[in-house]
């Protein structure tokens, strides 16, 4: 057990459990967590989605319905513009929304079930992506459903 009365997890050696203990940083967990095939295509689908002139990239003329936008439309486009475009061009490509999912599931505070005691670093890293990509799959369901009720 540790100080805090938590679990200690074992540590064995990979790239990612050595950049996380060297660095800690949400970065490193964001690049290091790998989404699986079914949250991948429900990320892809809904950016084709919103990606109205099928472009490839998303940016203000994709929120716009027949030359207007609406506030409702400009806010949420700012919204998603602030947390997925990394670079800062206006523009979100497919990797940077796929990176934006899983930034935004690690920052609304993954709700983690607790670790059994001899969990190694390995298995709370593999439970974690697993249940990262289960967040990611509902936070599109709710992308989409918001989507649809306001295009």
């Amino acid at each position: 057990m540790s100080k805090r009365g938590a679990p200690e997890l074992r540590r064995e050696d990979s790239s990612l459990s050595k950049r996380l203990r060297s660095g800690d940083d949400e970065e490193t967990l964001v690049d290091g967590v790998f989404l699986d095939e079914e949250s991948i295509t429900q990320i892809t689908r809904l950016f084709k989605i919103i990606d109205r002139n099928s472009d490839g990239k998303l940016d203000i003329h994709d929120f716009a319905l027949g030359g207007e936008i609406s506030t409702a439309h400009y806010q949420k486009w700012q919204e998603i513009r602030d947390k997925f475009d990394y670079d800062g061009d206006g523009q979100i490509t497919p990797d940077e929304f796929r990176k934006g999912f899983k930034k935004m599931v690690l920052r609304l505070g993954c709700q983690m079930p607790s670790i059994p005691k001899d969990t190694t670093i390995e298995g709370y890293l593999r439970a974690l992506e697993h249940h990262i990509n289960d967040q990611v799959q509902e936070l599109c369901k709710a992308a989409y459903i918001w989507y649809s009720s306001h295009s």
